[in-house]
């Protein structure tokens, strides 16, 4: 069973993703007239998601993973557009400043 690791919403509060043990990054639309309808992000990261971060405009996405990447998400289409993997720091996942 997955357990969350990290939450971010937008402003407004209108969007909120969910970082969890299993490399999953789900979106939940709290627009949305049924039940908090939730979308898995596709093309996620290989271990614990550590952090995320939604842009002030509600567009993209940021996440860190224990995989020592952080990704880039575009919120429309719920896929990955860019990831940054860093090779000297294996601590990347536990930095700060990322996001």
């Amino acid at each position: 069973m997955a357990i969350p690791t990290c939450i971010s919403c937008s402003l407004g509060g209108k969007l909120v993703t969910i970082g969890f043990t299993d490399d999953k990054l789900k979106l939940y639309d709290m627009r949305a007239k049924e039940e908090n309808i939730d979308f898995v992000l596709e093309g996620g990261h290989s271990d614990i998601v550590r952090k995320v971060k939604i842009s002030d405009d509600g567009m993209i996405c940021y996440s860190v993973g224990s995989d020592n990447t952080l990704r880039v998400w575009d919120i429309s289409t719920r896929k990955c557009i860019k990831v940054y993997k860093n090779e000297k720091n294996p601590n990347y996942s536990s930095s700060k400043n990322l996001i």
